[in-house]
């Protein structure tokens, strides 16, 4: 985006585009907890991975849309 006088005018715009579109697609589906084959919650263990910047280890979970109305959004994203 550029910096001092040169800056982009639209930087501050193109940050909020993109807050507003991802907040808008998560808000769509609900992030939950993976289940095994039985149905039961699996167990996420608090595991982080240290560095230069501290991060959870991946993990299961399971991602599904609320509803139809909500896939029908996302398709227009």
């Amino acid at each position: 985006f550029g910096f001092g006088w040169r800056v982009c005018p639209g930087q501050t715009m193109a940050y909020e585009t993109m807050w507003i579109a991802v907040a808008s697609f998560l808000a769509c589906l609900e992030i939950g907890t993976a289940k095994d084959e039985t149905g039961a919650e699996v167990v996420v263990a608090e595991d982080m991975e240290s560095g230069f910047v501290t991060e959870p280890k991946p993990f299961p979970c399971e991602v599904r849309l609320r509803s139809n109305a909500h896939a029908s959004l996302l398709r227009g994203v």
